[in-house]
């Protein structure tokens, strides 16, 4: 995972990867 933001809700960025990268879960 690459995001600029090193401290986000661990609940927003499975969402975020869920969405954007569902195949990778």
């Amino acid at each position: 995972m690459r995001w600029n933001k090193p401290q986000v809700c661990e609940v927003c960025v499975g969402m975020e990867v869920t969405a954007y990268l569902p195949a990778d879960f």
